[in-house]
């Protein structure tokens, strides 16, 4: 039996069943709730939990999305740096990506020069991974897309910054700032629906995120530096810097924005709703920060992370500071279908988010923590080896697995699992755990140079799409993909 999609061999199968007799079936972890066993059919030595040690990269037979990093039709890259941010997909299978690229590459469907430094680019490619479509734009800053998603409906609405006006068919978007937030929506064949920026005179502000809400709804997260509209009126501008959550309705339409910041600098960095419609938001704070009817005030190093949450209408429910030792940052959120948070980062030295401190590996490690859905701890892991290690971001998986996508370098235990990057350089990781917080596995991915994970997203029942940059010739599993000049962008699949 596989569970695979497009005919891909199978590396993992999941199943359900009342238990794991069945031969070269193993035991995952039980099904939160119920106690279900989840079981996988394991392919040879494997390095689940309690299987007799640790492997690196074996059995892992991953489905490449045509040959995965683009140059005309198989590597998408050119001379300068190209990379992509993010990535989501439709119930067709259909993968949608946003990011940027410098100097000429080809998608696919001609050679495209950006403008002057970086432009943006969203691109869509079919079930087999051919090229659908892509759109570009740029001016002669720099500009990217950062976010993207998809409505059951097929509108795909991308999040980005751009330095100046820009183009994605609805005509001229115009200026407002240095630099401005910019938000575009499209058909799923790629034609503008709408588009429009957001900043304010003279300062930069930047789009950073975006999650999909229940009912085709989208929330932004936006780092701004000056007094914004974004359609309902100035938002409540702190100063410096203020992280801002905007929700947008299914067709477009403002629905309401909510400012969080003090007088110095504060950035927002992830976003998440939840299936009830609560929005979720996550940064960096340096200056003491009202929310909740209270004040967060960072500790010694005068930079914390702050969790908020945020009802359907915009109003707080609850928020949180969590200081470090030395350095923290948040880098992605999830929720499940209870309302249980899920939030990654990275630190340096110590770092306490509710359930006592989690220690540090050396350098840079990455965390993962959970929250209930009013806010209170229910467990937190620190992830890393002896060198710099990151988890950029993450998905839950039917409510029975939380994907991690990142990277790192030389070794990474995980639970049973040891990674082992391909050189000193980082390697791509991904990571599956279950929803209390057991590591199941890792993999990783990589050549001799930076492999980098920015995005994942699931694709069916049982398919993940990871994208990201990679900077030198290198072999997911199918085959070598010659570098095409500085670092390239690159989407990978992987099937069980």
């Amino acid at each position: 039996m596989s569970l695979g999609r497009r005919g891909a061999p199978p590396w993992l199968m999941l199943v359900v069943a009342t238990g794991c007799g069945r031969s070269g079936f193993e035991q995952l972890a039980c099904r939160p709730g119920d106690g279900t066993p989840l079981c996988a059919f394991v392919d040879g030595d494997s390095d689940l939990p309690g299987d007799g040690g640790p492997t690196t990269n074996r059995n892992v037979d991953p489905t490449i999305i045509a040959s995965t990093s683009y140059d005309g039709a198989q590597r998408f890259g050119g001379t300068g740096a190209d990379q992509s941010w993010s990535v989501a997909t439709d119930d067709t299978g259909t993968v949608f990506i946003t990011g940027s690229f410098s100097a000429t590459v080809d998608f696919g469907d001609g050679p495209r020069t950006s403008g002057g430094g970086a432009d943006g680019f969203v691109a869509s490619l079919d079930a087999a991974g051919a090229l659908r479509w892509v759109k570009t734009f740029g001016s002669a800053g720099d500009d990217e897309g950062r976010g993207v998603v998809v409505d059951g409906g097929g509108t795909v609405t991308i999040v980005g910054s751009v330095s100046s006006s820009v183009d994605l068919g609805c005509g001229a978007t115009g200026e407002i700032g240095s630099r401005d937030v910019l938000v575009a929506r499209l058909t799923a064949a790629g034609a503008c629906l709408s588009s429009a920026v957001y900043g304010s005179a003279g300062v930069s502000s930047t789009g950073q995120g975006l999650a999909l809400g229940p009912a085709g709804d989208v929330a932004i997260a936006a780092t701004i530096a000056g007094a914004t509209d974004f359609g309902g009126g100035l938002v409540d501008y702190n100063g410096m810097n203020d992280a801002v959550a905007v929700r947008f309705d299914a067709g477009g339409a403002f629905v309401w924005a909510r400012a969080l910041g003090s007088t110095t600098n504060d950035y927002v960095a992830a976003i998440a709703v939840s299936t009830d419609g609560d929005v979720f938001m996550s940064g960096a704070f340096t200056g003491p920060l009202a929310c909740d009817g209270g004040t967060l005030t960072p500790g010694p190093t005068g930079r914390d992370i702050f969790l908020v949450a945020l009802d359907a209408l915009g109003a707080d429910d609850w928020c949180g500071g969590f200081s470090p030792d030395n350095s923290a940052s948040a880098t992605a959120l999830a929720t499940d279908t209870a309302g249980n948070v899920y939030l990654a980062g990275d630190f340096i030295g110590s770092l306490d988010l509710g359930g006592g401190a989690l220690g540090n590996a050396g350098n840079t490690d990455a965390f993962i923590a959970s929250f209930t859905p009013t806010g209170t701890h229910r467990w937190s892991l620190p992830i890393g080896g002896a060198v710099a290690d990151h988890m950029v971001d993450i998905v839950v998986d039917a409510d029975v697995i939380l994907w991690l996508v990142g990277y790192f370098a030389l070794t990474l235990d995980f639970g049973a699992s040891q990674l082992v990057s391909n050189g000193s350089l980082q390697d791509v990781a991904i990571l599956a755990m279950d929803l209390e917080g057991a590591p199941l596995r890792g993999w990783s991915f990589g050549g001799t140079a930076y492999d980098f994970a920015y995005g994942v997203a699931l694709a069916g029942t049982s398919c993940l799409e990871v994208t990201g940059r990679t900077d030198a010739d290198v072999d997911f599993g199918g085959g070598v993909l010659p570098e095409k000049g500085g670092a390239d962008a690159f989407v990978l699949e992987v099937c069980w």
